[in-house]
């Protein structure tokens, strides 16, 4: 649940954040194990070799007097590839705990390559750039709140807010069709309606940046 927060007006930007809570995940002891036949969707299972990989759908596919098989769709939490695997009901598969946190932006890193976050605690995570895509534009230092999903020292993924007040900073003031693009006051372009004129906020969504509606005080 997601809970929608405004923050004050930034003094460079007029850009209003809606802040979330973080992701509430199951979290499970590495070195558990289960049978293949025990698995179901949302599980996180270490394959060998780094692989660690969420499972999304199990189907059971019963074998005359054997015990059968099951064959699971995953997806690798670290580059987002889905393939399936075929497994014995009775095969051995270890459990691997993925942990989340919130931690604030602090800003980017000397050599441009990471962003860089901070807990409650002091502890300092670094994120790839490409992770977020760009979308780091939205995040004030030191000020805005992130959830970080991470399994040992390696990042699986980086939860924005799920909805953000944004200011159009250029907008062309007619055009035909149903969308026209829009310049955000942090550099980002967007989709919006044709009615959306510039110094407007309006509501979008990420991380996929879609235009909502238009924001009321």
């Amino acid at each position: 649940m997601f809970l929608l927060t405004p923050l004050k007006t930034l003094s460079s930007t007029l850009i209003r954040r809606v802040v979330s809570t973080p992701l509430l995940l199951h979290t499970f002891a590495r070195g558990y194990k289960i049978t293949a036949g025990e698995l179901k969707k949302g599980l996180y299972i270490d394959r060998g070799g780094g692989k660690i990989y969420e499972v999304l759908k199990c189907e059971h596919q019963k074998v005359a007097m054997r015990g059968g098989f099951m064959i699971v769709e995953m997806r690798n939490v670290f580059d987002g590839t889905k393939g399936n695997d075929k497994m014995r009901t009775a095969e051995g598969v270890e459990i691997v705990e993925i942990e989340s946190g919130k931690y604030t932006y602090q800003g980017i890193s000397e050599d441009n390559k990471s962003l860089l976050f901070e807990n409650d605690e002091g502890e300092t995570k670094e994120v790839s750039k490409d992770k977020l895509k760009g979308l780091e534009a939205y995040l004030e230092e030191e000020e805005d709140e992130v959830t970080i999903v991470y399994y040992e020292d390696r990042i699986v993924e980086v939860i924005l807010p799920k909805e953000v007040v944004v200011t159009i900073e250029n907008t062309p003031e007619k055009v035909s069709g149903s969308w026209k693009t829009a310049t955000l006051e942090n550099g980002r372009v967007i989709k919006v309606p044709p009615h959306i004129e510039n110094g407007t906020r309006v509501i979008i969504r990420l991380p996929d940046e879609a235009f909502l509606e238009r924001y009321r005080e």
